[in-house]
């Protein structure tokens, strides 16, 4: 297995496999999926690969696309004990079904998490499903007992 970072001409790999991530811990079939989100979705890709704040990993074997994982990095003001201004939030972490229980998935975590020093993350954070848990908890991810989330309605003002 090898892993490699993602290129622009990996843009509709990446979208495919999001799309498919979501599908499947969403329970969507994929004509749930409209064209306005796909290209929602692949403009979000295209515009944050550019301006340096997707990072995607893709682990293939003799040519196979096994899964990915990306992380978006967005500055953050410094504290006065770690002076970085980067945090990563972990996205996206998908290993098709007929590559899972061989390590895949945590090997694409390694990659993203040795990613920190490179691109001056000082965290990293992730929302994660019951199926990912044991792999973050493993890895060192904790559950925050501070953080909250407001969820904005659409067409909110």
């Amino acid at each position: 297995m090898e892993i490699r970072s993602a290129e622009s001409r990996d843009l509709e790999l990446v979208l495919q496999l999001r799309l498919a991530f979501l599908c499947e811990v969403r329970g969507l079939d994929t004509s749930q999926i409209t064209e306005q989100f796909r290209a929602g979705t692949r403009a979000f890709i295209d515009r944050t690969h550019r301006e340096g704040r997707l990072w995607t990993w893709i682990a293939e074997e003799r040519g196979d696309v096994l899964g990915i994982v990306s992380s978006v990095v967005h500055d953050v003001p410094p504290l006065p004990e770690d002076d970085r201004c980067r945090e990563g939030y972990i996205i996206n972490e998908y290993v098709k079904p007929s590559a899972r229980g061989r390590g895949v998935g945590r090997t694409l975590l390694q990659s993203a998490l040795d990613s920190s020093h490179d691109l001056g993350i000082r965290q990293f954070h992730l929302y994660a499903t019951d199926a990912g848990a044991p792999i973050y908890v493993s890895e060192g991810f904790t559950l925050h007992d501070r953080f909250m989330v407001l969820p904005v309605p659409v067409g909110a003002h």
